[in-house]
């Protein structure tokens, strides 16, 4: 018998009155959060009374602790909002019919379990020879073997994809450069496309996804190692993330230094390996995440 929970939370010290939700702090973590729990079948129903103090949610969960311990990733949790209370639910009369009270596919539960597998900016844009000399040729079948071994046990897999802002850029939104490569067949869980350099810095939030998924360990691949990948990586250490950093299974291109001469490719990815790791990351290889997953 499916369980339900009608959940009524409060707005908590944070909480701005007067001002529009979209206004508050933090709400596009909230925002994403909120949604992946949707997507995920545990919210059924939800949104603010007509105070706009307090927020009404249908749940299904197993139990009040199952429910305490889902919300308490909400990056609003206590700040924003407070539970007030949560109470069993059942539904007897149900018109609307629709997919959000249907019962849950049976692999979404695995698909938020384990770690999850960071795959950045592998696009066909940087297969352009204007990058120069690039390293480790065998990165995109590394990435092939990740991506095998995370669909075989059904956890998380990111796609993140640059959309340059630089109308010249191979890597321009819109063009055949922006593009993955073949290697990233099929669909990602999430798709973050970015500007900048982070994964953690893109739309929809890498951060609030992970939470709502309670996802403590990330897995960073992809190009460039000493760019996205390696910003990605730092920024995750930041927020709390216990990041591994799979340094063979990314590839940079040589690069001109500050006074013109040029560093190999092979030593800028050195140069990361010894920035991230201990410090943001443990960087290991392919053979390694395979062996430990």
């Amino acid at each position: 018998m499916r369980t339900f929970h009608v959940v009524l939370r409060r707005c908590g010290p944070q909480w701005r009155r007067g001002k529009p939700v979209e206004e508050q702090s933090g709400w596009r973590e909230h925002a994403a959060f909120m949604d992946a729990l949707v997507d995920a079948g545990f919210i059924v129903l939800g949104g603010p009374l007509a105070d706009e103090e307090r927020v009404v949610h249908a749940v299904e969960a197993a139990s009040e602790d199952e429910v305490r311990a889902t919300l308490a990733r909400d990056p609003w949790s206590e700040s924003h909002l407070r539970i007030d209370s949560i109470d069993p639910w059942t539904i007897r009369l149900d018109a609307r019919r629709t997919e959000s009270v249907a019962p849950r596919p049976a692999e979404r539960p695995s698909a938020r379990s384990g770690p999850a597998l960071i795959v950045v900016d592998v696009q066909r844009g940087f297969d352009e020879p204007s990058w120069g000399p690039r390293d480790n040729p065998d990165c995109e079948r590394r990435i092939a073997s990740l991506l095998e071994r995370w669909r075989d046990r059904r956890w998380p897999v990111v796609f993140v994809r640059h959309d340059s802002v630089e109308h010249d850029s191979p890597l321009a939104a819109g063009t055949a450069g922006n593009a993955f490569k073949d290697v990233l067949a099929g669909s990602p869980d999430l798709l973050v496309t970015k500007s900048v350099n982070s994964a953690f810095h893109g739309e929809p939030s890498l951060q609030g996804w992970l939470q709502a998924r309670g996802v403590d360990r990330i897995y960073v691949c992809g190009i460039t190692t000493n760019h996205c990948c390696e910003t990605t990586a730092r920024v995750g250490g930041n927020l709390g993330y216990d990041v591994r950093f799979v340094l063979d299974a990314t590839h940079t291109f040589d690069l001109a230094d500050p006074a013109g001469s040029i560093v190999p490719a092979a030593q800028l990815a050195r140069v990361t390996a010894t920035n991230l790791h201990g410090e943001f990351a443990t960087v290991i290889d392919t053979a390694a995440a395979l062996a430990e997953t």
